[in-house]
């Protein structure tokens, strides 16, 4: 898939979000496949997010959608989006969010465009269109959305002050009915990238200043933000690569596609944060790293998934952590490049690439193939 957005996130079960940023893949070279059967079937793309074990949905940039109910083993292509969506949350096996707007392509803008919520709730064989998230006067891109409950959301963007402003500011935009309204607010940083709500009234996120990498917070249903500490120097990395997951209001993991790559934990809520480099082959530790899927369905264990470019071409690579994100090792990637990964609990997960989609439910050992 290539996805035609800039900015997509991935949100596993109970509101934990995972950003990726879009950008286009260049073809990969794909190795044997692991071990684990593998199925002829409807093969989903795109970006996919797990509301249960066996429930999950992936979505694409045109608003093609696919579904699984049985954690990944079939596929069936189910009634696309009429929005173009940007990112999804799957608070329950049945429920997910997802928001996007009604400009018929990307590249349509500055041109007036409606944002707005599209909702399932049988998971993912129909879709609802809600109300428009901000007056269709005012231009607003919005880039996350994390989900604690089928009604309670709150997604992060930008807004251009007007139409063809350059400068946006940073907003958020909350729901307490699904998606059917929604309060709109500003942020106190510039470039919202990712937010993750663990529960109904606590989110964490993360915005880029033109110095620094804010770490944002909310303890009150978003009602307000303030910024309680920072993950670094702007310059620091393509933090507009960055993957976010809390499994609480205190503890967060957060990826930057950097070179090296590697991960940023907070046990206090964001006020500090630890880097957590990922253990890259020693041959490719000088190339391009797309480690850009990230999930951690509990506190303690985290899957990153992604690709390092080295002299011999593309290869997958996926990690384990089994400490919240402080230390990494390498584990068996499914036999190809998948960039998006949905982890609903430690031991079962669903990702999904260009060539394929591979699920597993023994942490990663071995993978069930679909292609």
């Amino acid at each position: 898939m290539i996805v035609l957005i800039g900015l997509v996130v991935v949100l596993a079960a109970a509101g934990v979000a995972v950003f990726i940023h879009a950008r286009h893949l260049s073809p990969v070279r794909v190795p044997p496949r692991s071990s684990g059967p593998t199925t002829s079937a409807v093969v989903p793309g795109g970006t996919v997010v797990c509301g249960s074990v066996s429930h999950c949905v992936t979505f694409q940039s045109d608003g093609t959608t696919f579904a699984t109910l049985d954690g990944g083993a079939t596929w069936s292509k189910t009634v696309p989006m009429t929005i173009a969506p940007v990112a999804m949350s799957c608070p329950s096996a049945t429920t997910c969010l997802a928001i996007g707007d009604t400009r018929p392509s990307p590249e349509s803008q500055p041109t007036p465009y409606t944002a707005m919520a599209a909702v399932t709730t049988d998971g993912g064989t129909t879709w609802t269109n809600g109300n428009p998230i901000a007056p269709v006067s005012e231009r607003y891109e919005w880039s996350a959305v994390s989900c604690a409950s089928p009604s309670d959301c709150v997604a992060f963007g930008s807004r251009y002050l007007t139409p063809a402003s350059p400068s946006p500011v940073g907003a958020y935009a909350k729901t307490t009915d699904g998606g059917a309204s929604w309060t709109i607010g500003l942020l106190p940083s510039d470039l919202p990238i990712a937010v993750s709500c663990p529960t109904t009234t606590q989110c964490v996120g993360i915005a880029i200043r033109s110095t620094a990498v804010d770490a944002l917070s909310t303890s009150n249903s978003a009602a307000s933000w303030v910024v309680p500490g920072s993950l670094g120097p702007a310059s620091q990395g393509q933090w507009q690569a960055t993957s976010l997951t809390c499994a609480s209001a205190m503890h967060c993991v957060a990826l930057s596609v950097a070179m090296p790559a590697e991960a940023f934990v907070t046990s206090d809520g964001g006020t500090t944060w630890s880097p957590s480099p990922l253990p890259l082959p020693a041959a490719s530790r000088t190339a391009e790293a797309l480690v850009e899927g990230l999930s951690c369905p509990t506190a303690s264990v985290c899957f990153v998934v992604g690709r390092v470019d080295a002299a011999t071409g593309p290869t997958p690579v996926a990690f384990q952590s089994i400490n919240g994100g402080s230390t990494w090792t390498r584990t068996t990637p499914p036999g190809f490049v998948v960039r998006s990964i949905s982890c609903p609990t430690a031991t079962t997960c669903v990702a999904v690439g260009h060539d394929g989609a591979a699920s597993t439910t023994d942490g990663g050992r071995t993978w069930h193939v679909v292609s």
